[in-house]
């Protein structure tokens, strides 16, 4: 049986909302969900994982990072164990960064920065998150039964 859905989408699509250099370019696509709630060691703050078949790119989170854990794109996947994460290409920031679910909206995508200038590590790309399949709508209550009268 599957486990109850975490996050409420089931397809995550990253594009550009601003001008901005090619490096970010590497993060953009669809991420479909390949796996769903928790982690098979038991890790407790397990999320959803989604991944883009175009590139081969993991949505993932990642607790090892603090003080809450971190929303990440990248080559390899990571979990509590790993105490670095390599081949990143982009991390969520921002006020709403460890939540169970990656934001949607905005752009609070901080991109891994491979041209190595000093000093900037990550920058801003004007990417956003949003959802491309959300869940369908609840069942409509059923209406009463009609009286006799």
């Amino acid at each position: 049986p599957l486990l109850p859905r975490l996050c409420p989408c089931d397809v995550y699509q990253f594009k550009h909302v601003s001008s901005g250099g090619a490096t970010g370019t590497r993060v953009l696509g669809s991420y479909a969900r390949i796996w769903q709630g928790a982690a098979a060691d038991g890790e407790d703050s397990s999320r959803d994982i989604y991944q883009d078949q175009h590139s081969g790119s993991y949505l993932f989170f990642w607790s090892t990072l603090m003080p809450r854990g971190r929303w990440l794109i990248g080559y390899t996947l990571c979990n509590h164990k790993h105490h670095q994460c390599s081949n990143v290409l982009a991390q969520e920031f921002g006020a709403d960064t460890g939540m169970h679910c990656p934001s949607t909206g905005g752009s609070n995508w901080a991109v891994f920065n491979d041209q190595r200038e000093p000093g900037k590590e990550w920058y801003s790309q004007g990417l956003e998150l949003s959802c491309l399949s959300p869940p369908p709508p609840p069942p409509r209550p059923a209406l009463p039964p009609l009286s006799p009268d």
